[in-house]
């Protein structure tokens, strides 16, 4: 069996406990991702939201090799839907 060729991560929020990974943990995602040529996707969720604490960078703000492919959450949060709207 073979090792995984994509990620999905949320870095700045955890499920289910809703921690944020810290910055080596980030860097091994993204040592591992080089290794192993695989993808990550990087959904940014609640990154715009930091009351007490400073952001830490994205996956993709440090990616030098082009494994990370990245998408924030912001659209979500600015116009949310629901089926009421459809």
């Amino acid at each position: 069996m073979g090792r995984p060729a994509m990620l999905f991560c949320t870095p700045s929020h955890q499920f289910p406990l809703g921690f944020r990974l810290s910055l080596k943990r980030r860097y091994d995602i993204l040592k591992w991702a080089f290794e192993n040529d695989a993808l990550i996707l990087e959904d940014d969720y609640d990154s715009e939201f930091h009351y007490d604490t400073m952001p830490l960078p994205t996956l993709k703000s440090r990616d030098e090799s082009g494994h990370v492919v990245y998408f924030s959450s912001f659209p979500k949060v600015s116009a949310p839907t629901s089926k009421s709207d459809i």
